[in-house]
């Protein structure tokens, strides 16, 4: 097949802009929607020079059908799929502005911390996988994306196969990447273990900064420590047991890899690498940095104040961080995050500087425990007063969760985590174009609309409404009936009250109509049962 022209149009929908890249199944261009002017991606069939190739084009389609039925914040999104006269079928997806893992690290090493965020986030993608009978099979550094926004993505479905019954059966194709395939997938017999063992191969390029080409005499990836003896040994053994030659001793589920890298993801700080800001470290002579709090695409730091002696929290890096300072900056409210300034450091860059909150989030204070439905009722009416003063000023916070609210020392409830705030005009639907990243945890507190791009003030009603449901039965509300709904929380404390209950059900329905419509709606329900 050649190149198809810049400039050409496809059906009056869509502008084709320039070429990308070939593959072995097709061409993919970098493109326009002409209805809404957003940048697009555009894959083809790379036929045959004597014309038709349906094999490649039934592959094509079936990536637009499984991708069609998918909505998962870390899933490159369908947008269309069509027929052109001239150039045959297509198919649209979103396109992301950022780079492939193997772009970022070839040649470097992944900190562990940032690791476990990646290979989390990626397994949870895996699970949602599985758990409709798909399986990928062509994941690798090359089709797992950061955006400039810092969201992980997986890309590239073209190898994927629908309706797996979880039996060792044959496929016909070998279909894969021989450094990241696994024996079985390779022979063409792939199973669900056969994308962990993907997973497990990914992690040893991020550790490593080189694929997992050498193998012993038994077939087995070598251990990380041979080319990074800074690898720790927990990560080295993940590694090596999802890359088992045989699938029996493979992790069998993403969710039982996701355990084990949870039991490693709480890093020290110490164990973070060097690439951070020591500590000691003066930013425009009016910041000391004094210990590192959080790694990853934008680190937090515990400092101080030069001219007051006061403690504070410093946010560093690019990603988001402007677009934070900029909201804060303009509320002030007793129960939100304190803002006290932003700058830019000729080495470090952009910083946002935040107050110090001595404290515990709900999640560190609830886990495993009840919450007294007086309490209950204080913390949420505080919360949902925090919210509407938000959605008065047009703000939708978007990332409600009991880790997102703090109780100080001094017992004062502080709402965090404006990262992925977002202004609004209405209360109507708003597609700002942006996913998530987040694990299954972080999920569980999010409503439906808002993991689908559209959030709504109704979106920080639903979280509020889940975080209510963590209280009182100590345990994220991950489990969801046939029709989305979170289920009663009764299931799991039967002494909550039929109002409680009552109330939680609404604020979390799957229907933005059917929920509180605003926070003070909510508040008056809460009040019913305070006194």
């Amino acid at each position: 097949m050649s190149q198809v022209s810049n400039g050409t149009i496809l059906n009056n929908k869509y502008r084709v802009d320039a070429f990308l890249q070939e593959g072995g199944m097709g061409q993919v261009y970098n493109g326009t929607d002409i209805a809404t002017n957003k940048d697009i991606l555009i894959k083809f069939v790379r036929y045959h020079h004597n014309g038709h190739d349906s094999i490649r084009e039934d592959k094509l389609k079936i990536e637009a059908k499984v991708l069609k039925k998918i909505q998962h914040p870390n899933i490159v999104k369908y947008i269309d799929d069509d027929i052109d006269a001239e150039h045959g079928f297509f198919l649209v997806l979103e396109y992301i502005k950022g780079a492939s893992l193997k772009d970022i690290y070839y040649g470097k090493t992944c900190p562990e911390h940032d690791l476990n965020n990646i290979c989390i986030t990626l397994l949870n993608v895996v699970n949602n996988l599985h758990n409709i009978n798909i399986l990928h099979r062509c994941i690798s550094p090359d089709d797992i994306m950061i955006s400039d926004d810092g969201e992980i993505i997986l890309i590239d479905f073209g190898a994927v196969k629908e309706g797996f019954s979880g039996l060792n059966q044959s496929v016909a194709t070998r279909i894969g990447k021989a450094d990241y395939g696994p024996p079985e997938q390779l022979q063409g017999y792939p199973t669900y273990q056969s994308d962990i063992f993907s997973v497990g191969a990914t992690m040893w390029f991020l550790v490593t900064g080189q694929p997992p080409r050498s193998r012993d005499k038994n077939g087995r990836i070598l251990s990380a420590k041979f080319s990074n003896h800074s690898v720790s040994d927990h990560i080295d053994s993940i590694i090596l047991k999802a890359t088992d030659p045989d699938v029996a001793n493979r992790y069998q589920t993403a969710d039982e890899m996701i355990q084990a890298l949870m039991i490693s993801s709480d890093i020290e700080p110490s164990q973070v690498p060097n690439d951070t800001i020591p500590n000691g470290t003066i930013l425009n002579s009016k910041y000391q940095v004094d210990a590192l709090l959080l790694g990853g695409m934008n680190e937090i730091y515990k400092g101080k104040e030069i001219l007051t002696d006061k403690e504070i929290v410093i946010k560093v890096g690019e990603a988001k961080l402007k677009h934070e300072a900029k909201i804060l900056k303009k509320i002030q409210h007793p129960n939100i995050v304190k803002y006290i300034d932003d700058d830019i450091d000729a080495e470090h860059g952009f910083f946002l500087v935040l107050e110090h909150i001595k404290g515990a989030s709900l999640k560190n204070i609830y886990t495993g425990k009840t919450c007294p439905e007086h309490d209950l009722n204080d913390i949420c009416i505080t919360l949902l007063n925090a919210l509407q003063y938000l959605h008065n000023m047009n703000i939708v916070h978007r990332r409600v969760s009991p880790d997102t609210i703090i109780v100080s020392d001094e017992e004062e409830l502080k709402l965090i985590g404006f990262r992925k705030a977002i202004e609004v005009s209405t209360a109507i639907k708003i597609d700002d174009g942006t996913t998530l990243i987040g694990n299954e945890y972080f999920l569980a507190f999010q409503a439906p609309e808002r993991l689908m791009g559209y959030p709504t003030y109704q979106s920080d009603i639903f979280s509020v409404g889940a975080t209510m449901w963590f209280l009182i039965t100590g345990q994220p509300p991950r489990i969801r009936n046939q029709n989305g709904m979170i289920l009663s929380a009764k299931t799991s404390n039967h002494s909550v009250s039929d109002h409680i209950d009552s109330i939680i059900l609404k604020a979390t329905n799957p229907d933005v109509a059917n929920r509180y419509q605003t926070a003070d709606e909510m508040i008056q329900a809460l009040m019913i049962s305070s006194q």
